[in-house]
């Protein structure tokens, strides 16, 4: 989730629509059913219309749509809860429909509230998993380095940023650490609660127990060395456990 997140879909493929109890051979036998740029136009048109053209962490407005006089304006995204990516992939590989398989059996292990609220691949590009950001905050957000945290006050939430939050994107925020979400115009959904909790308790997760900066790190320095080193150097055991978690984490 932590590779896929924080990124904007610039090429539609092939989604797959399948529950989480299918089995990798019906998952690859099944059509699909393609997400098209007319379906990604709709869904950002949609969740404008509802968070008022606003990005929903600093309040500042859309770049390219109408706004107030002298207001500030950023370039907004609609920012995936649940990646985008872990609905859009080749199910005609069996290496990709194995991994995504994996991850969202991993997520319905550990958040048994997907299964209460039937939230499955279906539902990925719908306005609930969705929220309209600043490109920026969009990527800490993605990277799981700035969460949404219930405060107990519906749709009220707490913006918790981590150490390593890069600083400019975030320097706009309210200074109460404090926002809250309303339907400016339309009847769409606001974000979920449930699926912004989820998407807070990995963000506290990876912080709390280490996991994002490994995550971040490990993958990058096997890539720089292209392989393992003939000196016996390479760190094998934080490559292996990283690669082990990425079935969840990635």
């Amino acid at each position: 989730m932590k590779a896929q997140g924080g990124k904007t879909p610039t090429e539609i493929t092939s989604s797959p629509r399948f529950g989480v109890e299918d089995s990798i051979e019906n998952l690859m036998s099944q059509d699909i059913e393609p997400i098209t740029r007319s379906d990604q136009s709709r869904l950002r048109d949609h969740c404008l219309q509802r968070d008022g053209y606003k990005c929903l962490a600093t309040g500042f407005y859309s770049y390219p749509d109408s706004h107030p006089p002298n207001a500030i304006t950023i370039h907004l995204e609609a920012a995936h809860i649940i990646p985008f990516a872990l609905g859009d992939f080749d199910a005609n590989k069996r290496d990709s429909v194995d991994r995504n398989s994996t991850i969202w059996a991993n997520l319905n292990r550990y958040f048994p509230v997907l299964r209460n609220m039937s939230f499955t691949l279906e539902q990925i590009n719908e306005e609930k998993n969705v929220l309209m950001l600043d490109s920026q905050i969009h990527t800490e957000f993605g990277q799981f380095r700035l969460i949404f945290e219930a405060t107990g006050i519906q749709n009220q939430y707490r913006i918790k940023t981590f150490e390593d939050t890069a600083t400019a994107p975030i320097r706009d925020l309210p200074k109460s650490g404090f926002v809250k979400f309303k339907v400016d115009k339309g009847n769409w959904e606001l974000p979920d609660p449930e699926l912004l909790k989820i998407h807070a308790c990995i963000g506290n997760f990876l912080h709390m127990s280490g996991q994002a900066e490994i995550i971040d790190k490990v993958p990058k320095d096997f890539e720089d060395c292209r392989g393992l080193a003939p000196s016996g150097s390479t760190n094998i055991k934080d490559l292996l456990a990283v690669s082990g978690l990425s079935l969840l984490a990635s």
